[in-house]
């Protein structure tokens, strides 16, 4: 009996990007330059399993996007409104205080690092692509801040003044930003965290 192959097919999505020349694919007489020289961290959901377990859906963000591969999603960028906030309130952290552009020229020294980590090729452009690195990475490393100090009882002191948190104010969203964070295509390098946790020394960070 012939044996079956099981052929995905899960509606169009867009096609892995191919190597062209300037992705270190070479010519005759010419030295092949790889287009990386780390190996991936963070990648795609083949889609053998992504077709396979109940559809794309579970594999996607709800309500915020981390790193490149959903950041353009529509359905996302009302959360991408908070992040301001949260890179305000993560600067103010910082000791001694730096500004946001001291914090933006420090992130592009590791900006090729940074781009490495994912599996794809990121036509991103470099301002583009350290802003989302810089505004992700804070929210994150400020969400865990701002956690532990509403465990501590510094919440009600954090608030006052500042803008609507609606992360905090209803438990769905806070419920779901959890699980999206979870995500294997919504993640961030890990290396990258630690820059913004340690590096910048915030004063949470550092107690």
């Amino acid at each position: 009996m012939a044996r079956r192959v099981f052929k995905p097919d899960c509606g169009p999505r867009d096609q892995a990007p191919t190597i062209g020349a300037g992705d270190g694919e070479g010519h005759e007489g010419q030295e092949l330059k790889p287009w990386r020289t780390e190996e991936p961290t963070i990648f795609r959901v083949p889609e053998v399993i992504r077709c396979g377990g109940g559809g794309g859906e579970a594999y996607e963000p709800s309500i915020i996007s981390f790193g490149p591969y959903h950041r353009s999603e529509p359905h996302l960028r009302a959360m991408d409104k908070l992040k301001p906030q949260y890179l305000q309130r993560f600067v103010a952290r910082t000791m001694p205080r730096k500004t946001l552009e001291e914090c933006r020229s420090y992130f592009r020294t590791v900006e090729r690092r940074a781009r490495t980590a994912y599996s794809e090729t990121l036509a991103t452009g470099s301002d583009e692509f350290v802003d989302m690195m810089l505004y992700d990475g804070c929210f994150v490393v400020e969400l865990f801040l701002s956690l532990t100090d509403r465990q501590e009882g510094r919440g009600q002191e954090m608030d006052d003044g500042e803008e609507h948190d609606p992360i905090f104010s209803s438990a769905w969203a806070e419920y779901y930003l959890r699980l999206d964070m979870l995500l294997l295509e919504n993640q961030l390098p890990l290396f990258f965290l630690g820059i913004c946790s340690v590096s910048l020394t915030p004063k949470a960070a550092s107690s």
